[in-house]
């Protein structure tokens, strides 16, 4: 794992900031998802797969093989970068579960639609398993359909979520969906269209949009919006200056963020000098540097 990522996840493991990134996320960036309404849930995603292997033994005295079969379990895992349980009050007075998976991404990664699927596939598969051990545990199973699948009819699993956080300044080029990943040559739209697709939520610089964000509970959205205006000297600058008093009181994990996708260069120990980190001065400092280094480079080539 580079720097990038241990710093980055680092910043989205607060409560406040994951609230953030699934409000924005799944709520258009209303504040319905405080922090008291996450709880941690392990991030290691597995399933066993049991398969019939065959063993063949030759038989003493015997010209001929004897073959046995025996189960052997394969485990599958995968680890998740953040996972939270979040539970708000619902529609018609019933509390609303869901679990919430955030995965960080440095560069863009061309296979992500395929690897959140698989995910929250192995979340699925583990809440069926869990369920199904209870109702075995406490005698429920009553018909063949429901010893077969382990669980009963009317047994429902927890919503599951992933949501793609990158910093990156630049525009996220690979695909949002499996659907885009797939050769579709020669495939008719009728067949196209029966095959499932599963759509992939990003957020991204990019096309951050603060005003539908109200209440921010982090300071995700300022960063977001910083990086998203660090190519443009103007803008920049003008979103500095309307962002001061939250810049000037920084949090050391959000500073850490900055410090690496703006190049600030900060030492560790100005990071870890106190709790905050007055951000606006240094912020201001490399867009000076870079103004003066593209002024000298004009003149070179001038």
């Amino acid at each position: 794992m580079g720097r990038k990522d241990v710093i980055t996840r680092e910043y989205l493991s607060s409560d406040e900031v994951f609230a953030d990134v699934v409000n924005l996320a799944l709520y258009s960036g209303k504040c319905v998802v405080q922090a008291s309404n996450l709880s941690e849930v392990d991030s290691v995603e597995e399933l066993a797969i049991t398969m019939e292997e065959n063993d063949s033994k030759e038989e003493r005295g015997k010209n001929r093989q004897r073959t046995t079969q025996r189960k052997q379990s394969h485990i599958v895992q995968r680890y998740r970068d953040i996972v939270r349980e979040v539970v708000i009050d619902g529609a018609d007075g019933y509390l609303a579960r869901i679990i919430v998976g955030v995965e960080e991404q440095s560069e863009t990664h061309y296979a992500m639609p395929v690897r959140n699927m698989l995910y929250d596939a192995l979340n699925y598969s583990g809440q069926v398993n869990g369920i199904g051990e209870k109702n075995r545990k406490s005698g429920l199973l009553v018909t063949s359909a429901e010893f077969l699948s382990g669980i009963r009819k009317n047994d429902k699993l927890i919503p599951v979520v992933t949501i793609v956080v990158t910093f990156q300044p630049e525009a996220w080029n690979g695909p949002m969906s499996v659907h885009e990943m797939l050769d579709w040559r020669g495939i008719p739209d009728e067949l196209r269209k029966r095959i499932p697709d599963y759509e992939m939520l990003l957020l991204q610089p990019f096309d951050y949009k603060e005003e539908k964000v109200s209440n921010p509970q982090s300071t995700f959205g300022v960063i977001m919006g910083l990086l998203k205006y660090a190519s443009s000297m103007e803008d920049f600058q003008k979103y500095v200056d309307e962002h001061e008093e939250v810049l000037s009181n920084m949090p050391v994990r959000a500073a850490a963020v900055l410090n690496e996708f703006c190049t600030l260069d900060l030492t560790e120990q100005e990071l870890e000098k106190d709790e905050v980190i007055d951000m606006c001065q240094a912020v201001r400092e490399m867009k000076e540097v870079s103004r003066r280094e593209g002024r000298m480079e004009g003149e070179r080539r001038g």
